[in-house]
């Protein structure tokens, strides 16, 4: 199977799939492009019978703390997967804000201070080291720290 069949793959489970406008990757750029939708109108027009509700929507972003773990994790995970990938560029809209994100590989382990790479789900390396630290929590500092980085 070929790297883009893999990455793909991956896409079409990733956390909050339902509300990605589009994911483009360029393999000359080594760079994976994912929109999100502008807003629930934009989601509803798209996906006519939908029966996801403008709640629905509206709880699944409807706290930072969401938002702030899906840019946080989500790109650390396709870096880890998909070693062929140099860089993840995230736009997401919500509520008239736009957060934008531009996560490298190699700016993301200068700021951990490992390779994203080597870390494994399987030997518990990946909870230990990232998911566990950066991911959970409500009010998770170094999340907020790592997100501010990758936001600037």
């Amino acid at each position: 199977m070929s790297y883009r069949l893999n990455i793909e793959s991956f896409l079409n489970v990733i956390t909050g799939k339902t509300f990605i406008k589009s994911c483009v990757l360029s393999e000359e750029q080594k760079t994976l492009f994912i929109h999100f939708y502008n807003s629930y109108l934009e989601y509803q027009f798209d996906n006519p019978d939908t029966k996801i509700t403008e709640d629905i929507y509206l709880d699944y972003f409807g706290t930072f703390n969401k938002i702030e773990k899906w840019i946080v994790l989500e790109p650390a995970r396709i870096l880890r997967d998909f070693k062929e990938s140099n860089c993840i560029e995230i736009t997401l809209p919500f509520e008239e804000k736009v957060y934008h994100a531009t996560v490298e590989r190699n700016e993301l382990n200068k700021f951990l201070g490992f390779d994203i790479t080597l870390l494994d789900p399987i030997d518990k390396t990946w909870n230990e080291k990232f998911s566990d630290v950066y991911g959970y929590g409500l009010k998770n500092a170094k999340r907020t720290a790592l997100f501010n980085y990758l936001t600037k």
